[in-house]
């Protein structure tokens, strides 16, 4: 699993980030200049909402060491690029969710080590074994996901005809390569797994709906449309998994927690799925905008 953790699953993120610099317009740049509080209010939230909700599962539910990390790797993640299709899906604003895609992972360089030693220090304590260590977290983090941010919309500045041919192409590859690695990880830890799904199931649930409500109830306090709010509290449930992974496998050493996140997504969209769908038909007729 060595080459798992330490080669594909971060080169999964170089392409998953790549991807969202390819979608990154000068309009969604101009969001930020022209609602930068809204859109920074949004992604704090986010990240500092999240942790407590971690406390809060864990008060409700006690699960073990193992996976109260887990989580604390998940709701320190930045937003998924599956925000971006959850919100086309729900027909919720799609350019507001790339802006907060792209935003939330480039502050996640600095803000996801310093979220996961927090809560390790907070929810863990003398539970944990160790923490994240914050230089080899952030020379990863730039690496894998900052840098490569940069060069997708680089590749979109000079060679935009290029772009929009090829850049669908890009995310159909990073999403069949999650799948895979997902599999991968989930059939070498299934023993370790296997204990650990029907508190794993509770805390999917918990942490999404309570994320989802959260970030509905938040979001008209900064944005006005009905498709922004969708597209905010998708982005407050929805985190990146490849980041997660990567940072518990790859900077952290421990696959079991990887695998953890992996299963964690699937229940997650489980849970999400039939409301974003549910919503997709209260919207019905409305045309969301680009991906």
């Amino acid at each position: 699993m060595d080459f798992i953790a330490n080669v594909a699953i971060p080169l999964l993120v170089v392409v998953a980030m790549t991807t969202v610099g390819l979608e990154l317009a000068f309009d969604d740049v101009r969001r930020v200049l022209r609602f930068p509080g809204a859109v920074m209010a949004t992604i704090a939230c986010q990240f500092a909402v999240l942790p407590a909700i971690v406390w809060l599962v864990a008060e409700l539910l006690r699960p073990d060491a193992r996976l109260t990390a887990s989580l604390i790797f998940i709701a320190a993640a930045p937003i998924a690029t599956s925000a971006n299709y959850y919100a086309l899906l729900a027909r919720g604003d799609v350019a507001l969710s790339v802006t907060l895609t792209a935003l939330s992972n480039l502050l996640a360089l600095i803000v996801t080590p310093l979220a996961i030693g927090a809560a390790f220090e907070w929810l863990l304590q003398d539970q944990a074994s160790t923490g994240l260590p914050f230089a080899p977290a952030v020379r990863q983090l730039l690496l894998v996901l900052v840098l490569p941010i940069g060069v997708g919309m680089l590749i979109r500045r000079i060679a935009p005809v290029w772009t929009q041919r090829y850049h669908k192409k890009a995310q159909a590859i990073s999403l069949i390569a999650l799948v895979v690695i997902i599999a991968v990880v989930l059939v070498d830890q299934v023993s370790t797994l296997t204990p650990s799904l029907a508190a794993l199931a509770r805390a999917a649930f918990l942490f999404t709906a309570i994320g989802f409500a959260i970030g509905y109830v938040l979001a008209p306090t900064l944005w006005r449309e009905p498709g922004e709010r969708i597209s905010v509290a998708i982005g407050f449930c929805d985190r990146n998994l490849s980041v997660a992974m990567m940072l518990a496998a790859a900077v952290l050493g421990r696959i079991d927690f990887a695998a953890l996140c992996a299963a964690f997504f699937i229940m997650q969209a489980m849970v999400l799925l039939p409301v974003l769908l549910w919503l997709r038909r209260r919207r019905s007729g409305i045309t969301p905008t680009r991906l």
